[in-house]
């Protein structure tokens, strides 16, 4: 399945580039890397999951990953736990310029704002560990993206579904 999505990717089929106009940011840096992420809510089993792709330099795809998160059955905290996840993902692997895009506003705005009103509650906890994160990058952006640009973010977060079964 991975490979599938991967070859048409490759194939020329990054229509997300188009929307977001990411070729152009990219190439300000040749340090930075493109990553868009996104959560998944499990209504049967009263989870969520999150998935995440990364575009190099070049505009050539990186690398793809995902896994299950804390349980939970509201969108926005799945996106802040999501969130996190892929931050300290990143974090551990030595990236240091990055360009994040989510299709979550709330968040978004939430953590460009950083405002210290929301933090009185346990989403705003979680973005208090996702500001924490975002000082050991030498670069960071975040970014908002429509739904649909985010496509292949929430196909990996879906896949997530599978490894709770493990």
């Amino acid at each position: 399945m991975l490979k599938a999505w991967c070859d048409r990717f490759q194939a020329g089929q990054m229509e997300e580039l188009t929307h977001t106009r990411t070729t152009d940011i990219v190439q300000q840096s040749p340090r930075s890397i493109c990553c868009w992420f996104d959560a998944a809510l499990f209504a049967q089993e009263g989870t969520a999951g999150f998935g995440c792709y990364i575009l190099l330099t070049d505009g050539s795809f990186g690398i793809a990953f995902n896994g299950p998160i804390q349980s939970t059955q509201d969108p926005a905290m799945a996106e802040i736990m999501a969130c996190k996840e892929v931050l300290s993902w990143l974090k551990n692997n030595g990236f240091k310029e990055v360009l994040l895009f989510s299709d979550c506003l709330n968040l978004v705005k939430s953590l460009q704002e950083g405002n210290e009103a929301s933090y009185r509650s346990y989403f705003g906890a979680f973005v208090d560990d996702c500001l924490s994160f975002m000082v050991f990058f030498d670069v960071i952006t975040l970014s908002f993206v429509r739904r649909e640009c985010n496509s292949k973010a929430h196909s990996l977060a879906r896949r997530a579904r599978a490894q709770l079964r493990k």
